[in-house]
C-alpha cells in the first residue's frame, strides 16, 4: 500500500546565506527600480518670461484672497473688493460688483502681479515656483523688491534659501503697528509648499 506523501516529513533545504542574501538585495534593488520608473519626472524649470500662472494657481490665489462683491477693509484696513483688489484713488464701486466683473478684475490685477515677478527673477522658475511667487506677490508686491532678501537669494540660485523666506512676511500694520497676522502666517506656508512643489491647499 503506498503511502500518504502527505504523511511525510518536508525534505530539508540547505541554502547558501551568501545567494540568500545576494536575491534579496537584487529583489530591493527591483523594487527601487519599479517604484523610480513609475515616479513623475521632477518639474522642469523654464525662463520666467516663458511663464504664466497655471489654472490651479489661479484658483489657489482665488481661494486664498476670498470674494466680495462690495469694498470691504483688509487685515490693514485698506479698501479692497473682489479678489483682493486694492481700491486705486478714484475708483467707485457705488453698485459693488457682479461675479463676471470680479473675474475680470482679478485677470487684470493677476497679470500685473506676473509682471511684478518676471521682471524681478533672472533665474529659471518651476510651474509651481512661479505659482507660488505671484501669489505672494499679489498679497504682498515689496516681497520682490529689489531690497529684498528672498529675490536676492533667489537671483542667486540658493531656492530653498528663498523658500524659508516666505515665511517673513506674514506681517501687516495695524493700528500703526507691524503685526503678525496668523491668516497671513498660514498662507506664507502654503506658498511655501507650492513653491517646494508640494500641494496647492487653500485656507
Amino acid at each position: 500500500m503506498a503511502s500518504d506523501p502527505r504523511q511525510e516529513p518536508f525534505p530539508s533545504v540547505d541554502i547558501d546565506p551568501a545567494l540568500y542574501q545576494q536575491a534579496m538585495d537584487q529583489h530591493a534593488l527591483d523594487v527601487a527600480a519599479r517604484a523610480a520608473s513609475a515616479a513623475p519626472p521632477p518639474p522642469r524649470r523654464q525662463p520666467v518670461a516663458s511663464l504664466a500662472t497655471s489654472a490651479r494657481g489661479g484658483d489657489f490665489i482665488k481661494a486664498w484672497e476670498g470674494s466680495r462683491s462690495h469694498v470691504y477693509g483688509d487685515v490693514a484696513t485698506n479698501p479692497t473688493i473682489g479678489y483682493g483688489h486694492l481700491v486705486k484713488p478714484g475708483e467707485q464701486f457705488p453698485h459693488g460688483l457682479t461675479a463676471d466683473q470680479r473675474q475680470e478684475l482679478f485677470t487684470a490685477d493677476l497679470g500685473r502681479h506676473e509682471q511684478i515677478v518676471r521682471d524681478a527673477v533672472n533665474v529659471p522658475l518651476t510651474q509651481g515656483e512661479f505659482d507660488a511667487l505671484v501669489s505672494l506677490a499679489y498679497n504682498i508686491p515689496a516681497a520682490l523688491r529689489p531690497r529684498s532678501t528672498l529675490l536676492k537669494l533667489l537671483n542667486a540660485g540658493d531656492y530653498e534659501g528663498a523658500a524659508r523666506q516666505f515665511d517673513v512676511w506674514n506681517m501687516a500694520r495695524k493700528d500703526g503697528r507691524k503685526t503678525v497676522i496668523p491668516g497671513l502666517a498660514k498662507r506664507r506656508g502654503a506658498e511655501r509648499t507650492v513653491f517646494q512643489g508640494g500641494d496647492y491647499r487653500g485656507p
